[in-house]
């Protein structure tokens, strides 16, 4: 009598080259080492046969009728199988020999079912067994679930008739294990698809494979992911439904404690993914209405793939993007994340649009190293560090965000980061409210910027903030301190003596340019007077600083070696009142000669500066030893060209002048 095997040295469905179902090829087989076609058959029995087989849209065999079908071998034939793709280019490798009746690799008994096997006896002589699925369905049934998988013998027993994670048991006790670590789906270790809480047999899944492939919706309420995985698959993990309404910020921030956010997360979500290590996860999951969290000290859970989310949050655990991407949708709350509750770098993306991010022991948002963050319309709150970070290119969106509350700055950019904050609120930060270092920029147009420990807005070293339209109020030190050559764009926006107790509301020192209305009369700047910036309203101050509605007359630097354009100023009774770091003198009345007696500073600006006469018909003498002037010649000195001038420095109340020629 001929044995019928049945086979699927295919595994679950017939892959292309990248690993996916090969979509409407075919199987033909041989006679091994020859071009002789050879049939397989539908069934057990032999009853139908060709010499090939179509396969469906999910790579499965099927009949020339379309109807899904195992296929099995003649056990006294060697065969050789070529698998083709639609358009009848073969797929490689070729399979030869197969031998049915049993070689190396290849199963040497097959069940229609886990059941099947369970209830078999007489195993112990065979090494390998296929098993077509886990339940007993007609396989490849349309409506699942599939699953069809090796096992090999193992020296292990257990109570005959029963399953525990990768074994099933035969009826003498015999352990059956599942073979591949890679590539394998949760309906292997029992999974249905049916919409049921299958926590037990995903877990199953996640502690055995490496690689798992999600080829359906499966269901859970709780799942541990201990190690570093891979995952695949076009299917979702959905936790149970969640229950009433999901907390808000509000709610979040009303409670004085991470416990009580964790049970205000928990009394919501019905379905817990726990992270005992810090772990990494590749390929692409899909994941709904789920809350992640830590235990065993995990500070965050590294993506190197794709995590698509949909309502899924996190406690007491961050996200790191590094050069992965997390798309999260229906608001993701990130809650008392142990460092840093989201970090992207190495082009690492987030989108993270609504989030709402409290309470995170380090930085709530840091971006670096050419990393993404799209988290606009996002509630940023009490964060340990500062509320939103990013250097080294990164870029971080963050339109109509609040930022409140963090134990530094609001928002801190340096060395080439970006951040869009157009219309957001940051107040209340320990630190300044927005600051931008080392060639950072921040747009911040119409943002509402208030009640900071620190300035309002700071920008140093090249820095960059465009505030146009934003409100400065309320803030400990400055509404904007500008140095190092940075530049603030203040235009249109409100500024009241709230800041700095009353005192200078506006600075610009060390090259710092500060574009702004003239105090009291200006767009959003009438409450106030010409005391409140420093240096004064479009004169140039020391080193190039500036604040003015017109570019400064050229650019300056810290060490002065660019000089801004003259300040003109006229010789009064013998004073010279010197108002810019750079003066063209004007002897009074236009005479062809005038004495300087007095050398007086405006403003209590900075005590040195530089003079030119105005025209060379017009000689400036600097009187020795009279007034308040004492020359480095001890000789009074005249500027009677263009090319002679002088520089001025103020010791106390006396000045000394040196000539530059």
């Amino acid at each position: 009598m001929t044995d019928y095997v049945l086979i699927d040295v295919f595994g679950p469905y017939v892959q292309d080259a990248n690993g996916a179902p090969l979509v409407n090829g075919s199987i033909e087989a041989f006679i091994a080492g020859t071009s002789t076609p050879t049939p397989i058959y539908f069934d057990a029995a032999g009853s139908a046969y060709a010499t090939s087989v179509k396969l469906n849209s999910l790579g499965r065999p099927q009949t020339s009728g379309g109807t899904a079908t195992p296929i099995y071998a003649n056990a006294s034939i060697t065969y050789k199988f070529v698998v083709k793709d639609a358009y009848g280019t073969p797929v490689p490798p070729t399979i030869e020999p197969y031998n049915p009746a049993g070689s190396a690799g290849v199963a040497d008994k097959g069940f229609t079912s886990v059941a099947q096997l369970q209830a078999s006896s007489g195993n112990g002589g065979y090494e390998t067994i296929y098993i077509e699925s886990y339940y007993a369905v007609t396989y490849p049934s349309s409506s699942g679930p599939y699953g069809g998988h090796y096992r090999h013998r193992t020296s292990t027993t257990g109570t005959p008739g029963s399953a525990s994670g990768a074994f099933v048991f035969d009826a003498d006790g015999v352990g059956w294990k599942v073979s591949a670590r890679n590539r394998v789906t949760p309906a292997i270790f029992g999974c249905a698809a049916d919409g049921a809480d299958e926590s037990t047999e995903l877990q199953y899944t996640v502690d055995f494979a490496d690689d798992i492939y999600i080829d359906r919706d499966y269901t859970f309420s709780s799942l541990t992911i201990p190690a570093d995985k891979t995952f695949s698959g076009p299917g979702t993990l959905i936790g149970l439904e969640p229950t009433g309404s999901k907390p808000t910020r509000a709610n979040l921030t009303s409670v004085d404690n991470s416990s009580a956010r964790l049970a205000l997360l928990t009394g919501y979500y019905n379905a817990t993914v726990t992270f005992p290590a810090e772990v990494k996860i590749y390929g692409e999951l899909r994941m709904n209405n789920a809350l992640w969290v830590a235990s065993g000290g995990a500070e965050y859970v590294d993506v190197r793939g794709i995590v698509t989310m949909d309502n899924v949050s996190c406690h007491g655990i961050g996200l790191y993007q590094v050069g992965g991407f997390v798309d999260s949708t229906a608001g993701m709350i990130i809650s008392d994340a142990a460092d840093k509750a989201v970090q992207c770098s190495l082009g690492g993306k987030l989108n993270g649009v609504s989030a709402v991010i409290v309470s995170a022991v380090g930085r709530s948002l840091e971006c670096a190293t050419g990393g993404h963050i799209f988290c606009d319309y996002a509630q940023i709150f009490n964060g340990g560090d500062e509320g939103v970070y990013t250097n080294c290119g990164g870029n971080i969106s963050i339109f109509e965000a609040t930022v409140y509350g963090c134990a530094g700055e609001g928002i801190l950019t340096n060395y080439g980061g970006n951040i869009i904050f157009g219309a957001g609120t940051v107040t209340n930060c320990t630190g300044t409210g927005i600051s931008s270092e080392s060639g950072g920029q921040v747009y911040a147009p119409g943002a509402t910027i208030t009640n900071n420990g620190l300035s309002g807005i700071f920008a140093t070293y090249g820095g960059t903030v465009q505030a146009t339209g934003a409100t400065i109020t309320g803030n400990t030190l400055f509404a904007i301190d500008c140095r190092g050559n940075a530049v603030v764009n203040a235009l249109t926006a409100i500024i009241n003596t709230s800041n700095n107790s009353g005192g200078i509301q506006v600075r610009a020192i060390q090259g710092g340019v500060i574009y702004a209305e003239q105090p009291g009369i200006g767009t959003g700047k009438t409450g106030l007077s010409a005391d409140d910036y420093d240096p004064p309203w479009q004169i140039d101050g020391p080193a190039g600083s500036y604040i003015g509605e017109t570019d400064p007359g050229s650019p300056g630097c810290e060490i002065g070696s660019i000089y801004p354009k003259p300040i003109a100023t006229t010789i009064a009774s013998g004073v010279l009142t010197i108002s810019g770091f750079t003066n063209s003198v004007e002897t009074e009345s236009a005479a062809s000669t005038d004495d300087v007696t007095t050398i007086e500073f405006a403003h209590g600006l900075n005590s040195w500066a530089m003079i030119y006469p105005v025209s060379t018909s017009r000689d400036v003498v600097i009187k020795h030893g009279t007034g308040n002037i004492t020359t480095s010649t001890g000789a009074d000195i005249t500027l009677d060209s263009s090319d002679k001038g002088a520089i001025v420095t103020k010791v106390g109340s006396a000045v000394y002048v040196i000539p530059l020629f």
